[in-house]
């Protein structure tokens, strides 16, 4: 049993993955990262037959996208109309780009590697409870790789004219961005508010023309922007 500490406020963590072994490996794992994280973790195994009991009172699930009997990009959509303030943080072995893009537009909070390792979990779970998206390092790379030539084509013909259209600011604020910064922390280093900086954020959507973070990445690395 993990000491607790008074002074750090409690996190209840879930685990979603039919491999027992790895699921209640997890578990230990979170439970002895209370220290790092400044959180007491409370954390446990949600069995597919008992889900409604043990999403109660959940703030944060990772969630294995391929499960006996059921389909993890199923259960994200479910939970997520259910259980509207549960953080899901996808935790899988899959690092297809496709599976990628269709999990995070169903509203993952998240998405790592089985591969992953403690100082990337350590950082994913304080960017998601922070209400930041986080992706690993190598999920990260996989949706920005550029996809074929015609796309490269594109780049080429558009790169000026989105270039020109960016303010030095905006340009600021997407480095960071892809830097894995959050609004706050993008907010202290350039000494602005929290909520300029989201207008900075919904502005570069607009002029990529995207709908999301994960997106916005993908665009400004094709642009040779970050």
């Amino acid at each position: 049993m993990v000491q607790k500490n008074q002074n750090f406020v409690m996190i209840r963590i879930g685990v979603i993955d039919d491999h027992r072994l790895f699921a209640r490996a997890f578990v230990i794992l979170l439970d002895q990262l209370s220290s790092e994280l400044q959180l007491n973790v409370e954390s446990k195994e949600i069995r597919l037959d008992d889900i409604t009991n043990g999403l109660k009172d959940l703030d944060l699930l990772f969630l294995d996208l391929e499960l006996d009997n059921q389909d993890g990009t199923e259960l994200l959509t479910k939970f997520k109309l259910d259980y509207p303030l549960l953080r899901i943080i996808i935790l899988s072995m899959h690092s297809v780009e496709k599976v990628i893009r269709n999990v995070m537009k169903k509203g993952a909070d998240g998405y790592l590697s089985k591969r992953t390792d403690q100082v990337e979990l350590v950082t994913a779970i304080k960017k998601v409870m922070d209400g930041e998206v986080f992706l690993g390092a190598d999920i990260l790379q996989k949706i920005t790789e550029p996809s074929n030539q015609k796309s490269k084509n594109k780049v080429t013909l558009n790169r000026f004219n989105v270039k020109m259209h960016l303010t030095k600011r905006e340009a600021e604020i997407l480095e960071l961005i892809s830097k894995g910064k959050s609004n706050k922390d993008i907010g202290e280093f350039l000494f602005i508010s929290n909520e300029t900086v989201s207008v900075h954020r919904k502005n570069l959507m607009k002029k990529f023309d995207v709908s999301s973070t994960l997106e916005l990445l993908k665009v400004a690395s094709e642009f040779d922007l970050i």
